[in-house]
């Protein structure tokens, strides 16, 4: 389960694009930057093993109470 760290957020964007499929974006907010994680429409882009291997180095990969 991947959990951002203090004081930050999980965003996730869906895109409607006119021509294409729809895009989706995941990304953590940590203070004032954020990591954009560029996902695909198919479902092997947005796995939580990728998520996490393309997250923030301040997330962490524990459960939340």
């Amino acid at each position: 389960k991947l959990t951002p760290a203090f004081s930050s957020a999980l965003v996730i964007e869906l895109w409607n694009v006119r021509q294409g499929p729809s895009k989706v974006k995941f990304f953590l907010k940590n203070g004032h930057d954020a990591l954009f994680v560029p996902t695909g429409p198919g479902d092997s882009y947005s796995t939580l093993p990728l998520i996490k291997q393309m997250a923030s180095e301040y997330a962490i990969d524990e459960p939340m109470e």
